[in-house]
């Protein structure tokens, strides 16, 4: 075999492999895609289920004073203002942080933070954009004009400060992407 042979069949051996490994990795996005598509039918499901199920849980106050270490008094006054909070649509304003909130409340934003933690089982941050996210996906569903916003409007309307933290809260929550929610809303109208 001439020294030419022995390269073009290296060649030949290189782009087979080469070759090869595009179609694994194409099956591979083609089976990930169609995860994803097959999934988000019931993700939807389950965002208009809890949109009509918005029910606030709240552990019994008993059960976590010794673990946060707050006076139990505290703990109720404190339940008692994020519950009205909650009631109010405060977490609609853009700019509520955990400093902000304690102020309102007039304590520590430690203890805000302790009982968040504790009895919404959630970060602060988890917390609120829970709260906005539910808000959404109701609001969503009963208001069909909200349906023609842009995200970025969305995004204001709810309390965000851009698309992009509200899409990733949206989907966090949800486990689909807020133009698909509006999509299967507009579909399940038509039908």
């Amino acid at each position: 075999m001439t020294k030419s042979t022995i390269n073009d069949k290296t060649e030949l051996h290189w782009s087979i492999g080469v070759l090869f490994l595009v179609v694994i990795i194409a099956a591979f996005v083609r089976f990930y895609i169609y995860r994803i598509k097959k999934r988000q039918p019931s993700q939807f499901e389950k965002g208009i289920h809890r949109s009509t199920n918005n029910e606030i849980e709240v552990r019994s106050v008993k059960s976590g004073i010794e673990n946060i270490g707050i006076n139990e008094e505290l703990v109720e006054q404190i339940l008692e203002k994020l519950t009205h909070f909650e009631k109010t649509k405060g977490y609609l304003f853009s700019n509520v942080t955990v400093q902000s909130l304690s102020s309102t409340f007039e304590t520590n934003s430690k203890y805000v933070s302790k009982v968040v933690n504790t009895y919404k089982e959630k970060t602060f941050v988890q917390y609120i954009n829970d709260l906005r996210i539910d808000y959404a996906l109701q609001s969503l569903e009963e208001d069909s004009k909200l349906q023609k916003y842009t995200i970025q409007a969305l995004a204001v309307e709810f309390g965000f400060n851009n698309a992009e933290s509200f899409s990733t809260a949206f989907y966090k929550k949800t486990g689909i992407k807020p133009v698909y929610f509006i999509k299967q809303l507009e579909i399940r109208k038509d039908v």
